[in-house]
């Protein structure tokens, strides 16, 4: 009896869960809308207004460039997934220098860069990534790889900045006197100015 008793609990206990489950609405992504217009779609320029300083986390060896200007682009309207909300079509970085003054270049490649929202705080900030980055750094005796993502943060008057952060790896690294390493993380830091300004909410 004991034994029929236990099995006709388990059975409910299964039928009433499977009910919960299926009467439950499924989880969806988070909505999110690019405005200001409705539809259509923006070409932006995004110019730094901050030093970009890209930090090498195990030696701590900064490389740092002073100006950075960029294209992107953008699609207007509500319902969008937090996934390429902009693309970076084009990105250039100027006076670019290491330790000791070394200069080096930064060449951008690719460009499949976008940015991705994760969550909005309900008032003017979008926090989310950029991820797709690749560049490659050339200077006297030492050159090498970037790519990954990197943190970031977007408010609605224009301002992007990269926060740092470890989604980027180091590689193909030659010379460079072990101030970057191999397989090394790095995160990268600065702020740009988007202009067109677009807007970007989730509720």
């Amino acid at each position: 009896m004991r034994k029929i008793a236990t099995t006709a609990f388990l059975t409910a206990a299964a039928a009433a869960t499977a009910i919960s489950l299926s009467s439950s609405p499924a989880l969806a992504d988070p909505t999110w809308t690019v405005g200001p217009e409705s539809s259509g779609s923006v070409d932006f320029t995004a110019d730094s207004t901050t030093n970009l300083v890209l930090t090498d986390n195990n030696t701590h060896t900064q490389l740092t460039c002073t100006t950075s200007s960029g294209t992107g682009d953008a699609v207007y309207g509500s319902g969008q997934s937090g996934d390429d909300l902009a693309n970076v079509d084009d990105l250039s970085f100027g006076n670019c220098s290491g330790p000791a003054g070394i200069t080096f270049t930064v060449q951008s490649s690719g460009f499949a860069w976008a940015l991705n929202a994760d969550s909005y705080d309900g008032v003017d900030t979008t926090t989310g990534s950029i991820s797709g980055v690749t560049a490659h750094l050339s200077g006297p005796l030492c050159s090498a790889d970037v790519a990954g993502s990197v943190p970031m943060t977007y408010s609605n008057d224009g301002t992007l900045s990269a926060t740092g952060g470890s989604g980027l790896t180091i590689t193909n690294v030659s010379g460079c006197l072990g101030l970057i390493k191999n397989n090394d993380t790095a995160g990268f830091v600065g702020s740009y100015a988007v202009d067109p300004a677009v807007t970007i909410t989730s509720p």
